[in-house]
């Protein structure tokens, strides 16, 4: 049996070979491990890495930006609701360059969260040499590194080594004789 270079069963059909002959049989199971079963698994790790993702909160996100081993305090000065009513106003109607009211919103909102947190990290570094942290600051820094932990677990490793191995199996160069990989 011939196979191309670099091709994984490129000569193989499933549908018209079977897996009797012993010169098929690495080429038979090459087939299945790259059509039926790697891109289901993937499909499934990739859609529960995205469910823990849209799950997190924007304060999740936020303590997630905030640097490590600095307690972080979330803004308590109300603003919360104001840009949530932006949002459900500006649903739907559309910005400059096609782009959707509430994305442009987001992006402002993001931008002054940076800039925030920019502030933030300069004034904590300076000042926290000269103010100790309390008892009940330090374990709620603690309670914060763990929770930074968790989240860094969510966003760092699981999706990003879910879309990781996405992107490499939609690189690579695999042929698999007749067959298509599923759309899952």
């Amino acid at each position: 049996v011939q196979q191309h270079p670099g091709g994984i069963g490129g000569t193989y059909d499933a549908d018209e070979d079977g897996g009797d002959d012993d010169d098929l049989r690495p080429l038979a199971f090459a087939h299945d491990l790259v059509v039926g079963r790697i891109p289901p698994r993937l499909a499934s790790a990739l859609g529960d890495r995205l469910k823990e993702a849209e799950a997190l909160t924007e304060e999740d996100v936020a303590l997630y930006g905030s640097p490590r081993g600095v307690l972080y305090r979330p803004d308590s000065a109300g603003d919360d609701k104001k840009p949530a009513e932006k949002k459900k106003k500006a649903a739907g109607r559309k910005g400059k360059g096609g782009t959707s009211l509430e994305d442009e919103e987001w992006e402002a909102q993001v931008k002054r969260d940076l800039a925030k947190k920019k502030k933030a990290a300069a004034a904590a570094s300076s000042s926290s040499s000269e103010k100790a942290l309390t008892a009940a600051d330090k374990e709620e820094l603690a309670r914060q590194t763990s929770r930074r932990d968790e989240l860094a677990s969510v966003l760092d490793r699981g999706l990003s080594r879910a879309l990781a191995a996405v992107r490499s199996l939609c690189e690579s160069d695999i042929e698999v004789g007749n067959s298509c990989l599923p759309t899952v």
